[in-house]
């Protein structure tokens, strides 16, 4: 019988904490090698691929790639004075300093 074809509880310790060790070191591994989170994100739109909306980097409100964009605080603050909506639920527009003057 090989360990893959074990009955359950069958397995010695030593497998299950080497198994156990080896998805943490692996679970480890995807945080490190995950992207960071932008500081901002500008939302393309569907269809005409014009930008929808701003976002706070990590925004739960806002969508994941591909439709996503991480962008630097310039270029956030420029989508805003050109009229892109500012996210209703993270509001970069406070957080950048863009007040609506209208």
């Amino acid at each position: 019988m090989t360990p893959e074809t074990w009955p359950p509880g069958a397995r010695d310790d030593s497998t299950a904490d080497t198994e156990k060790a080896q998805r943490q070191a692996e679970q480890a591994e995807g945080e490190r090698r995950r992207p960071p989170v932008p500081g901002w994100i500008i939302e393309e739109g569907v269809g005409d691929g014009l930008p929808a909306g701003v976002h706070v980097g990590g925004c739960y409100a806002a969508p994941k790639w591909p439709r996503a964009l991480g962008v630097s605080r310039e270029q956030a603050r420029e989508a805003l004075y050109q009229q892109v909506l500012a996210c209703p639920h993270c509001h970069p527009d406070k957080d950048l300093g863009v007040v609506d003057s209208a």
